[in-house]
Protein backbone atom coordinates (compact mmCIF):
# COMPACT_ATOMS: atom_id res chain seq x y z
CA UNK A 1 0.00 0.00 0.00
CA UNK A 2 1.63 3.15 -0.97
CA UNK A 3 1.60 6.40 0.99
CA UNK A 4 -0.86 8.14 -0.85
CA UNK A 5 -3.45 5.47 -0.73
CA UNK A 6 -3.13 5.60 3.07
CA UNK A 7 -3.75 9.07 3.21
CA UNK A 8 -6.77 8.73 1.07
CA UNK A 9 -8.23 5.78 3.19
CA UNK A 10 -7.68 8.03 6.65
CA UNK A 11 -9.52 10.80 4.62
CA UNK A 12 -12.26 8.50 3.98
CA UNK A 13 -12.09 7.24 7.63
CA UNK A 14 -12.13 10.67 9.14
CA UNK A 15 -14.95 12.32 7.07
CA UNK A 16 -17.34 9.14 7.95
CA UNK A 17 -16.66 8.80 11.85
CA UNK A 18 -15.69 12.57 12.67
CA UNK A 19 -17.54 14.83 10.03
CA UNK A 20 -16.67 18.01 11.81
CA UNK A 21 -12.75 17.90 12.61
CA UNK A 22 -11.34 15.44 15.32
CA UNK A 23 -11.08 16.89 18.79
CA UNK A 24 -6.98 16.48 20.28
CA UNK A 25 -8.20 14.15 22.87
CA UNK A 26 -9.15 11.61 20.07
CA UNK A 27 -6.70 12.31 17.76
CA UNK A 28 -4.85 9.35 18.48
CA UNK A 29 -8.29 6.83 17.78
CA UNK A 30 -9.01 8.30 15.15
CA UNK A 31 -5.57 8.07 12.91
CA UNK A 32 -4.75 4.61 14.12
CA UNK A 33 -2.33 6.28 16.36
CA UNK A 34 -0.49 7.44 13.84
CA UNK A 35 -0.55 10.76 15.51
CA UNK A 36 -0.48 10.81 19.54
CA UNK A 37 -2.95 13.89 21.89
CA UNK A 38 0.68 14.70 23.82
CA UNK A 39 2.50 15.75 20.58
CA UNK A 40 -0.05 17.51 19.58
CA UNK A 41 -0.42 19.49 22.00
CA UNK A 42 3.41 20.01 22.97
CA UNK A 43 3.86 20.86 18.79
CA UNK A 44 1.12 23.03 19.03
CA UNK A 45 2.77 25.18 22.04
CA UNK A 46 6.09 25.09 19.95
CA UNK A 47 3.82 26.20 16.64
CA UNK A 48 4.61 23.39 14.62
CA UNK A 49 1.44 21.83 14.93
CA UNK A 50 -1.35 21.05 12.94
CA UNK A 51 -3.10 23.93 11.31
CA UNK A 52 -6.28 25.99 11.88
CA UNK A 53 -6.75 24.22 15.27
CA UNK A 54 -10.05 25.74 16.80
CA UNK A 55 -10.98 25.91 20.27
CA UNK A 56 -14.54 24.86 21.04
CA UNK A 57 -15.37 25.28 24.93
CA UNK A 58 -12.65 23.65 26.87
CA UNK A 59 -11.50 21.10 23.60
CA UNK A 60 -9.08 21.84 20.78
CA UNK A 61 -10.44 20.42 17.33
CA UNK A 62 -8.56 20.08 13.78
CA UNK A 63 -10.38 19.96 11.00
CA UNK A 64 -10.00 16.73 8.80
CA UNK A 65 -7.97 18.03 6.13
CA UNK A 66 -5.51 19.50 8.05
CA UNK A 67 -4.61 16.66 9.88
CA UNK A 68 -4.46 14.62 6.22
CA UNK A 69 -1.74 17.55 5.48
CA UNK A 70 -0.24 17.32 8.39
CA UNK A 71 0.16 13.88 8.59
CA UNK A 72 1.77 14.00 4.77
CA UNK A 73 4.07 16.82 6.27
CA UNK A 74 5.75 14.37 8.83
CA UNK A 75 5.66 11.21 7.10
CA UNK A 76 9.07 10.74 4.57
CA UNK A 77 9.07 8.59 1.24
CA UNK A 78 11.16 5.70 0.78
Amino acid sequence: MTEDSSLVLLERHLKKNYPCGVRRKDIGVATGNILNPLTCRNADSKGTGIKNRRLIGKHTVYANQDIIEFIGTITKKR
